[in-house]
This record gives C-alpha cells, structure tokens and sequence, in this order.
C-alpha cells in the first residue's frame, strides 16, 4: 500500500423546476459540457472538462468527470523579461508563439453530480489543488444563463451546500437582533421541510420568500422556535440565513450562512483508488450520517 493522501470537497445544490425528476439534472449537465465555454475570473478560466457515467447505462447512479482549470493569458498584456528585469522588447514578443487553443497550467478537479439529490461535488483541496466554491457557482451561474440553456430549462437555482452545524450554531447566539430567512425553491423531492416550502412557494406563486424577524424592543433577543429552525434549515441549502447580534464571545458581529460552505474530509491510497472514486466514497458517506 502506498502513502495515503488528505482531500476536502465542497457542494453545490442545484435545483431545476421544469421537471423533478434526475434525467433532467443529467441533460441540465450534459447541456453545459455541450457549450465548451471557459468562465474566466481575472487570469483563471474554469470550464467542464468531461462527462461520464458513474456506471455505464445507468445515469441515475450519478455523473463524474473533471472539471479543467487553466490560466488564460491575454498575450497582447506586456510581457516582462525576467533575465533583464526589464519590459520585454517588441521583437522578443514576436518570438513567442502560442496557439490560441492552447492554455498553460492546467489542473484536473475531480468531481461528482449526484442527479437524484441534484448536488454536485468537487474537489476543494488536494495535494495537486482544487477549485474554490464561489469559482463553481460562477461557473454555474454564467452557464445556466447562456440562451440555449434558459430556453431549454429557464431559471436553474444555485446554492453552495451549507454546514448545517454552522447555521444551528448562528441560531443559537447569545442574543439575536435580527434574524433574516430568504428561502428559494427547494426541490420537492427533498426531505418533508423541503417539500412543504416548495408547496407553499408553488400556491403564492413566487419564487422566493424573505422573512426578516426583528427583536422586539425591551426583549433580550429574538428567540428561534421550531418554526423559524426549520426554515432556517431549508434555507441554509436554498438560500441565505443572516444572524445579527452578538456572537458566543458577546461581541456584536453579523454571520450569514453563505460564508459557512459544507466540507467533507477524506482520505484515500492513491494506489488503490482514484480521487474521483475517494471523492464520492466520502460524499455517500456524508449522505448517510
């Protein structure tokens, strides 16, 4: 057996309402890689690099692939001449040729798309590096807007998995000032809370609701019920949760469950197993605590 190594993965929850069911989150998938289209954030570029099913004909089992990372250099920038120190001169540009097909330092992140729980996994830190969650949701957010996608499956809801434990732990500050839920469309093959929200949301026919509870004046604190709890729990996944007051060390401080993503820690042999097959190892047994 070799060395093993540490990795962290993150989620995204992605929720389609044209129809609940998994083959639309595996054509939703497929419908993205199609585009072949880089999102670029400064001199990074994020893009889906392949799909495959987990296991071959049954798609309903879930997708993996990589997601490819690269660095998309503009070469009309200046160019610097780390020899000389100096600016690099026009006639040692014109010595640099690079296809434009081509892209240095690229990384290969593992990742997984369970469609029946919508959730897409990826690596977030590896021995060989990751992907930062804000980079995924930009990616899916600038891809499920591109025409053809919105034509196809209008409105696709993004949310970064949350860690439920920060959220119940926001919940329960010293004193709470204000307590804001925005809650988007759930999928209502969700768990009973999920289901009952999307209900809700599907008779007043909106798309999000926003509850803001304010302490009232001479009250120690806002005081969480069961109620708000479990909002705050579909939330968390299908939206925000806002928290002002003042935190566990009686400091006034403002938390939003956005800043808390869900991390699931493993460990694997690279000898023995894949990243990907590590990756969704954990993430299986993340879903059955």
């Amino acid at each position: 057996m070799g060395r093993s190594r540490q990795f962290s993965a993150c989620g995204i929850n992605v929720r389609v309402h044209t129809q609940h069911h998994w083959s639309e989150y595996v054509s939703l998938w497929k419908s993205l890689h199609a585009l072949k289209r880089p999102i670029t954030h400064g001199p990074t570029a994020l893009m889906i690099g392949d799909v495959k099913e987990v296991k071959e004909g049954s798609p309903e089992d879930g997708l993996y692939g990589y997601l490819y990372r690269f660095l998309n250099i503009d070469p009309n920038d200046p160019w610097f001449n780390i020899v000389s120190h100096k600016k690099a001169t026009d006639k040692e540009v014109e010595q640099v040729s690079i296809p434009d097909s081509l892209k240095p330092n690229l990384k290969a992140i593992p990742y997984f798309f369970d469609v029946k729980k919508h959730q897409f996994y990826f690596i977030f830190r590896d021995k060989d590096g990751g992907v930062a969650p804000a980079s995924v949701y930009r990616l899916f957010e600038k891809l499920t807007a591109t025409k053809s996608v919105k034509d196809k499956f209008q409105k696709v809801d993004i949310t970064v998995l949350t860690e439920v434990g920060a959220v119940e732990a926001m919940l329960k500050w010293p004193v709470i000032s204000s307590l804001t839920i925005r809650v988007e469309r759930p999928n209502p093959n969700d768990e009973e809370d999920d289901e009952a929200v999307f209900r809700r949301l599907r008779r007043r026919n909106v798309v999000s609701e926003t509850h803001v509870y304010k302490k009232a004046p001479g009250a120690a604190s806002v005081t969480p019920d069961a109620e708000m709890n479990r909002e705050a729990k579909v939330a968390a996944n299908n939206g925000e949760v806002i928290v002002k007051g003042k935190n566990p060390q009686f400091q006034r401080d403002t938390a939003s469950s956005t800043k808390f993503p869900m991390h699931i820690n493993g460990r694997y042999d690279p000898s023995i197993q894949t990243l990907w097959q590590a990756l969704i190892s954990a993430v299986v047994a993340h879903q059955e605590k």
